[in-house]
């Protein structure tokens, strides 16, 4: 089985170092692509990391609190080609599992702060329709907070 080593992402902007904040996940848990793992921050600025590949999250090497340089891995994923099996031997139900993470995938695209896609999440609310004040573009949690309002 093929190992993956998740990195910490260049979407950190200029800084060398940031933060984990949280896994989202822990060692031994089946990951889908694009699901997210862990939450980063650089100065006051959250990013989502997805997982590239589904698999079983099978290393922490970062632990919540500790700093990780560009570059540096952070987990491991061992892709499980026993999921991919287990759909069945056409090609068609193994086309419809892979849709949903694709789906969320465009949605992490979408510079958000963690909060502001919980809040979004809790109120329906399409990320798409929410205009960015933050860093960048970034949608905060205040930028949700207003369009609810």
């Amino acid at each position: 089985m093929a190992m993956v080593d998740i990195l910490v992402p260049d979407v950190i902007g200029d800084a060398e170092e940031c933060v984990v904040v949280t896994w989202l996940k822990r060692e031994g848990d089946y990951v889908r692509e694009g699901e997210d793992l862990v939450v980063l921050q650089v100065e006051k600025v959250s990013y989502d990391v997805p997982s590239p590949v589904s698999g079983r999250l099978v290393a922490i090497l970062v632990p919540q609190g500790q700093v990780a340089r560009r570059g540096e891995v952070l987990a491991r994923v061992e892709v499980v080609e026993e999921a991919q099996a287990t759909a069945g031997p056409t090609a068609e139900p193994a086309e419809r599992p892979a849709a949903p993470p694709r789906e969320k995938a465009r949605e992490e695209r979408i510079l958000a702060s963690p909060m502001a896609k919980r809040l979004a999440r809790e109120h329906n609310i399409d990320l798409r329709q929410v205009k960015g004040t933050g860093r960048g573009g970034r949608i905060t949690e205040k930028d949700v907070r207003a369009y609810i309002e």
